[in-house]
């Protein structure tokens, strides 16, 4: 017979389980080709428009569900979802083109060349497009010729889609700066650090003279746009956020990688918190609800109370912010389709499938985070250990050891968060 055991036995006691940062976040650039379907859907007159890791730009008829036409590049399009002005669609590839695709002939009208993969988003403003793309370039593009305006160099990976306030243009960089930039000009204003990679595929909210933004080093960031001085920061997760914050009726709205959906007040202070399994995406607004994408391949469909009205299971990871339009909500996913569903049911209307039925291969999602175990050591342990180091001489324990334990699983802790300023 076997004896009978319990975790008593064990000569050591687990006290804690922390998530660090270990190695700077590349998870964007490893993507690889496939047919996952990527980006934030548009919708501009009959059509919708999404991006794909199988190098297309889709058109679909948003009441059929049936492809209008679709452009294909050289690269995957990841991130960089497509935006219309006059007529003319403007989005980025990583074949490192930005390219300007007149949406009634479905001709190229120009391509712009950077050094880098592109998965930003352009911004199109007064004329000129705003992108910015691996090469650590911001660039400003005439619209019509697409001819470079000017470029400004971060020193660092850019993936941070420009926010165009007044005169200023803001975006983060891969080496935690806040830039500042005039938007005419290009010269820096000022910048902001912080502790990690700014990452993020919609603008920046500004409001009362502030911007907020998250950051990987797990904080969302209040900053005053005169001064340039932190206002207020709120912790939410361990594995960073990576997209930016959503301002609605004068409350922030911040996803995180834990899972969490935060609502706050622009002082910092939060409201309420809805939980999923897995990361999760921006949230959208329709008809008084709230949409939110879940890498736990779940569509969640929330009150304004935070409150779950309803839930639909998909058959893969989503991720990016949902569009409402005509009592619908469109969503890409990563098995390879556009989804269409009622507001208010989440009953399924119709799916389009793209041009390859294997998604796209993503790498591990926290792979740039590690888990260490903190336990405490028996005095047993410990004065064998100072007897190998030092010999039989007076033991001066340490309290704690640390064992590293690198994982795909991430550790959840149910923690209380507040704002560091009260």
């Amino acid at each position: 017979m076997f004896e009978e055991f319990t975790f008593d036995d064990f000569s050591t006691e687990m006290v804690d389980t922390t998530v660090r940062k270990t190695k700077k976040y590349s998870f964007v650039w490893k993507i690889r080709y496939g047919g996952t379907a990527t980006g934030i859907p548009f919708i501009y007159e009959a059509a919708v428009y999404f991006g794909c890791c199988d190098n297309n730009v889709y058109a679909v008829d948003h009441e059929t569900g049936k492809e209008i036409w679709r452009f294909r590049t050289s690269g995957i399009i990841f991130d960089s979802s497509p935006v219309i002005s006059d007529e003319v669609l403007y989005f980025g590839s990583f074949d490192q083109y930005l390219y300007a695709v007149d949406i009634n002939t479905h001709r190229e009208i120009w391509r712009f060349k950077t050094s880098g993969k592109i998965n930003c988003t352009p911004v199109v403003h007064e004329g000129v497009v705003y992108f910015n793309s691996q090469d650590a370039y911001m660039y400003a593009v005439d619209a019509e010729t697409g001819k470079e305006v000017w470029r400004f160099r971060a020193n660092d990976e850019l993936s941070s889609v420009p926010t165009i306030y007044k005169d200023m243009l803001f975006f983060g960089s891969f080496n935690g700066y806040l830039h500042c930039l005039d938007k005419d000009t290009g010269k820096e204003i000022w910048r902001f650090k912080t502790g990690a990679e700014i990452y993020n595929i919609k603008p920046f909210p500004v409001q009362d003279n502030m911007i907020f933004f998250g950051c990987f080093d797990g904080f969302l960031y209040a900053v005053n746009i005169d001064t340039a001085r932190e206002v207020w920061r709120f912790k939410t997760s361990n594995y960073g956020n990576e997209v930016a914050p959503v301002l609605h009726d004068d409350i922030l709205y911040q996803s995180d990688r834990e899972g969490h959906l935060f609502a706050l007040t622009l002082e910092g202070k939060m409201i309420w918190r809805f939980t999923t399994k897995e990361n999760v995406g921006m949230p959208s607004f329709y008809k008084n609800r709230i949409y939110i994408c879940s890498n736990d391949k779940t569509l969640y469909c929330l009150d304004m109370d935070g409150k779950e009205l309803w839930r639909l299971r998909t058959p893969d990871m989503v991720w990016y912010p949902a569009t409402g339009h005509n009592n619908r909500i469109y969503f890409t996913c990563r098995d390879c389709h556009l989804y269409c569903v009622r507001y208010d049911t989440g009953k399924e209307l119709w799916r389009f499938a793209t041009s390859i039925s294997v998604p796209a291969y993503f790498p591990p999602m926290h792979e740039a985070f590690e888990s260490v175990m903190k336990i405490r050591k028996t005095e047993e342990e410990l004065e064998k250990e100072e007897k190998h180091k030092y010999g039989a001489h007076t033991l001066v324990p340490e309290v704690f050891g640390e064992y590293q334990m690198k994982s795909q699983y991430k550790t959840k802790s149910e923690y209380k968060t507040e704002s560091e300023y009260k």
